[in-house]
């Protein structure tokens, strides 16, 4: 089989860097922000409120659910619906899924994920 080359190529690897960074910063932000934000403070305005009210609201509680009920299983397949990414990587950073285990799980989603819009995703 030969090795793909060309255009395809290039706009593959440009969307599994896209999903790559928007997966590790939404788990990373969910898994210190759960910290930082619902134990340790109490904001009343701003984007701080809004995290906070964001990551004590439903969709966060039900991608922390998700990621509870399946484990790592759930972060490959969020890759492959549309709008629930974000809230299974967050809820993968509430849970604070060990950091190894999530990387496992999330590289195979974001190569899936990069092959759909190569593909079929644009049209």
């Amino acid at each position: 089989m030969d090795r793909p080359e060309g255009p395809a190529l290039t706009v593959w690897l440009f969307f599994f860097v896209v999903v790559f960074l928007r997966a590790q910063a939404t788990y990373w932000i969910a898994r210190v922000a759960t910290v930082q934000v619902l134990t340790r403070t109490h904001p009343t305005g701003g984007w701080r409120a809004r995290t906070h009210d964001w990551l004590e609201g439903d969709s966060a509680q039900r991608g922390a659910d998700v990621v509870r009920r399946w484990g790592a299983l759930a972060v490959p397949v969020s890759f492959l619906t549309v709008g629930a990414q974000t809230v299974i990587n967050a809820g993968a950073g509430v849970v604070r899924m060990p950091f190894p285990l999530y990387l496992a799980a999330m590289v195979p989603g974001c190569m899936a994920w990069a092959l759909v819009w190569t593909t079929i995703g644009m049209s």
